[in-house]
């Protein structure tokens, strides 16, 4: 992979790689999101983006542990 022009471009590599899970289910804000972000880095899964966070306005997203794999 080359460098990311910007985090749009470098989130879809992660998904071309393979080291990108989507999590569509709806999360609540904080402790939850963390631990799932934690857990993922600990056991080296793909970075978590997160896109249904309850609370935020549609479109919001949250990327966890971006570089845990490469």
């Amino acid at each position: 992979m080359g460098r990311a022009k910007d985090l749009r471009e470098y989130i879809a590599a992660l998904d071309e790689l393979g080291d990108l899970r989507r999590v569509d289910a709806e999360v609540p804000q904080g402790l939850e999101i963390g631990a799932y972000i934690r857990r993922s880095y600990e056991t080296r899964a793909p970075a978590p983006l997160f896109t249904n966070i309850r609370g935020t306005d549609e479109g919001f997203r949250l990327l966890g542990a971006p570089a845990a794999l490469r």
